[in-house]
């Protein structure tokens, strides 16, 4: 009796076990489902649950069914800055930071429309190679460069940016 009540719970036991492998089921997704370049840089989940996808030919947002793509058009500004998306950040009001080769986008996922926070022709050199981004509470956000390993602060509030390891240059967004 004590061995069929340990066959039993042995069976139940393994039986458990092999129903857990179907939480860990993967789906790989290539450019035939709609992903817009194979040679994938940075993936990043929102807090509705889209993922988006930065490759070297764009961001591509990912709804678990199908993808937008977004590529870099520059004749138009409210386009995403750049072809090569290297960084994806969300901030506390849900903005999604891109920054690209090109320098830095914001996407607003409400309404599906780029914005550029910088002028990007005169911030290419500064933030054309962002590997990271802190938001602080007062409206300021810490972008690191990897190029030349300078730190910049934003200060929305007034337009303005700050760079801290560059002799304290304070420099307005408009003029970088």
């Amino acid at each position: 009796m004590k061995l069929l009540k340990l066959i039993i719970c042995l069976l139940f036991f393994i039986r458990f076990i092999i129903g857990q492998s179907d939480i860990f089921l993967f789906k790989n997704i290539s450019v035939k489902d709609g992903l817009s370049e194979s040679n994938v840089n940075v993936i990043f989940e929102d807090y509705q649950g889209f993922m988006y996808v930065g490759t070297d030919n764009g961001l591509d947002i990912y709804d678990g069914y199908s993808f937008k793509s977004y590529y870099t058009n520059s004749f138009d500004e409210n386009s995403i800055l750049g072809s090569k998306v290297n960084l994806i950040y969300e901030d506390l009001n849900n903005l999604i930071w891109i920054g690209t080769d090109m320098g830095v986008s914001t996407f607003n996922p409400l309404t599906n429309t780029f914005s550029r926070p910088f002028d990007s022709k005169i911030n290419f050199d500064f933030f054309s190679s962002i590997e990271k981004i802190f938001e602080r509470k007062d409206d300021k956000y810490i972008f690191k460069s990897n190029t030349n390993n300078y730190i910049y602060i934003y200060d929305e509030k007034i337009d303005s940016v700050f760079c801290i390891n560059c002799n304290s240059i304070v420099l307005p967004a408009n003029v970088i």
